[in-house]
């Protein structure tokens, strides 16, 4: 897949947030795109991958999960799936249950069907995040500002 960069503008329009939410989260280190020193002042670029967790934050907070803990989430699936980072819609969808953890807030793992079940008759909250959903809003969007010379980015192996 051609590297292909979207400007902190088009990134915004793509992962469905404000322009100012994604230079907060690029000020912060939250979300750090390429930017380009050269010349004049400076270019801030987002990658697939970098939009990809942009979408990721989007997701979580329309949950209605604390910022926080969305944050803490991305950092917890980036470290899990280093490859999965590199080409996210290249991989096979991953599925996970967000599970309270008294010391993280929430963390990720892997449920069954019964084991969701029995977590809600105990009264725990459970949230379920699955990597398919993130895609869709990450391809919604990019079919917002891709150009036709843009337009192989959203075929998928």
């Amino acid at each position: 897949m051609d590297k292909q960069f979207f400007t902190s503008k088009e990134a915004a329009t793509i992962a469905g947030l404000t322009y100012r939410q994604v230079e907060y989260w690029r000020k912060k280190d939250i979300i750090v795109p390429t930017v380009n020193t050269e010349g004049s002042g400076h270019n801030v670029y987002y990658s697939l991958c970098e939009l990809w967790q942009l979408a990721l934050m989007g997701y979580l907070l329309d949950m209605g999960l604390d910022f926080q803990i969305c944050c803490q989430i991305l950092n917890e699936f980036k470290e899990r799936h280093e490859e999965f980072m590199k080409d996210p819609l290249d991989f096979s969808p991953l599925k996970y249950t967000l599970c309270p953890d008294p010391e993280k807030g929430f963390t990720l793992k892997h449920l069954s069907p019964i084991e969701i079940t029995q977590a809600l008759s105990r009264g725990e909250s459970v949230l379920l995040l699955w990597t398919e959903n993130v895609n869709q809003r990450l391809i919604e969007g990019l079919s917002l500002v891709l150009t036709p010379k843009k337009k192989p980015l959203l075929t998928r192996k």
